[in-house]
């Protein structure tokens, strides 16, 4: 009910601040509540800073261990985490931060304080009442990617933030006719090569089409061509860099309906599924029948989908009035936001593949679909006879309240690190830091990640290969094996390795460990 304290008497500076402490208490519960986070994907940054830091400036640009070319150093691989090593390496060295800590906690941090103050400034640049502009804040509490981004420190939450931030200088620099500012832009537009790649793509793209905006208006259906090239960047961008694929056939039908029942809260409401859903996870996450925690909010959730049903109708209300008003600026929204959930809509259900760029658009697309439904609602609130306008407003806040608390508690369900599988990594890593012959262990993925970590990137996915989707179809293979015959499954891994010895870490039955951490042992074969 925290969204009751935007309809008070207190000066907007001090709602504001508020809303900031509320987005950090919000974003604030994994890092406080797990020491050892709960992402793959952060220890194997935390593996890339170790290796530049035991590294010299000489060793990384000028002569690397393996050579490249003078081209092969703007490989968008390397450069797209180039700007969230740097801020980690420099808190690290100056400031004496240890990367755990980083990992666990800039995002949230800066996360609570940069995107309220950016979306505020951004209605305000919209010529929004200031009330207004604060009710947008609030409800970015609302959708679950934005809950999520906001907890996780990664490269791709980090780009949230600076893209949001170059969005804001566009929309306010587009008001003006300032040389130096466009010059800015570019600067800006270049250096987002050193951010994901995504950020780069979408800096871009939400330049052109603002520089664009005033045709959109001028020019009957320039804003139907703009939003569907629009649409169209993103895939074929993924389908040339092969990170997206034709699929060879598709059910038209099912893909329509899989949108449908994603979009609308359908899973949870009345279909859960045995594995987690990894599209549409917009508002509500749509996690597994296993891994569902239900609570006073879900142990009946087909509200859900009566919620979400209104949600979209009241959006495409609010997209139709933002339309209307001719603005510019609503227009060049309405482009990017409808060009982007089209893009996202293909790539996710109509093209297989990884997806890289567009399975990461959650978080844009929470803004991008939030900002008119929070104008649409206050506006409802505030236009109501002085006798309804007190019960309206708190009826609103209320259901928004609930939908807000009941989206925090599904999710997200990610896999936790223990201290005995740390611990064990940490052991394994003890006895070979001094070896230079190939390492192999067989572990599940979680000590294997903080051996990665802890190692520098000198042991990575235990030794096994990986493929160009960084995926282990052999290491799969033989952890399987282990399972049933762990003895056979570590002479797999030594053959396939070439190997004289190999580390089995687990929670194994086995004779003699060198090492045991709780259920976690240790062993050498």
């Amino acid at each position: 009910m925290s969204g009751l304290l935007i309809f008070s008497r207190l000066k907007s500076g001090t709602i504001l601040f508020l809303l900031v402490a509320y987005g950090l208490l919000l974003h604030s519960y994994l890092p406080l509540s797990h020491i050892l986070f709960y992402s793959g994907d952060g220890w194997r940054h935390i593996a890339v800073e170790n290796n530049l830091l035991s590294q010299t400036v000489s060793q990384i640009f000028i002569s690397p261990d393996q050579p490249i070319s003078f081209w092969q150093r703007f490989d968008f691989g390397s450069l797209a985490y180039a700007q969230f090593n740097a801020i980690a390496l420099f808190l690290k060295t100056l400031g004496g931060v240890e990367l755990l800590n980083f990992m666990r906690w800039f995002i949230p941090v800066t996360w609570s304080v940069v995107l309220p103050i950016v979306l505020f400034e951004i209605a305000h640049a919209l010529n929004w009442e200031k009330k207004n502009a604060l009710f947008l804040v609030w409800l970015t509490a609302l959708p679950f990617a934005l809950q999520v981004s906001g907890s996780f420190t990664l490269p791709s939450n980090l780009g949230v933030l600076f893209w949001l931030v170059c969005l804001l200088l566009q929309i306010k620099l587009s008001q003006q006719n300032s040389l130096a500012g466009n010059i800015f832009l570019i600067f800006l537009g270049l250096i987002s090569i050193f951010g994901y790649s995504l950020y780069f793509i979408l800096f871009w793209l939400s330049f052109v089409l603002i520089k664009l905006s005033r045709l959109s208006v001028e020019r009957k259906g320039f804003c139907f061509v703009a939003t569907v090239l629009a649409t169209l960047c993103l895939p074929a961008i993924e389908l040339i860099s092969h990170f997206s694929v034709w699929k060879e056939k598709i059910n038209w039908l099912g893909q329509i309906k899989a949108v449908v029942i994603n979009f609308t809260g359908w899973i949870i409401s009345f279909d859960l599924r045995a594995n987690d859903t990894t599209a549409g996870n917009i508002i509500f996450n749509q996690p597994s029948a296993v891994t569902i925690v239900r609570n006073i909010f879900t142990v009946y959730p087909q509200w859900i989908f009566i919620f979400m049903s209104l949600f979209w109708i009241v959006y495409l209300v609010a997209v139709y009035k933002m339309h209307r008003t001719k603005d510019r600026l609503n227009n060049f929204w309405l482009q990017i936001s409808f060009g982007l959930l089209g893009s996202y809509i293909i790539s996710r259900y109509f093209l297989g593949g990884e997806n890289i760029f567009t399975r990461r658009l959650d978080a844009v697309l929470a803004i991008l679909i939030i900002l008119p439904l929070s104008k649409i609602l206050y506006d409802f609130c505030v236009q109501q006879s002085s006798s309804g306008k007190k019960l309206s407003t708190f009826l609103v806040i209320l259901v928004l309240s609930v939908a807000v608390t009941a989206s925090y508690t599904l999710g997200p369900d990610a896999s936790i690190l223990s201290g005995a599988e740390y611990s064990a990594a940490d052991n394994v890593w003890t006895r070979e830091k001094n070896n230079d012959q190939k390492i192999c262990v067989l572990a599940e993925s979680n000590p294997l990640f903080v051996l990665e970590a802890l190692s520098a990137k000198k042991v990575v996915g235990g030794g096994f290969p990986i493929n160009s989707f960084f995926a282990q179809p052999e290491y799969v293979q033989i952890l399987a094996q282990s399972k049933s015959d762990p003895i056979g499954a570590v002479a797999a891994a030594k053959q396939l390795l070439n190997v004289s010895s190999c580390y089995l870490v687990g929670d194994y039955d086995l004779p003699n460990p060198l090492s045991k951490f709780e259920n976690i042992k240790v062993y050498k074969f």
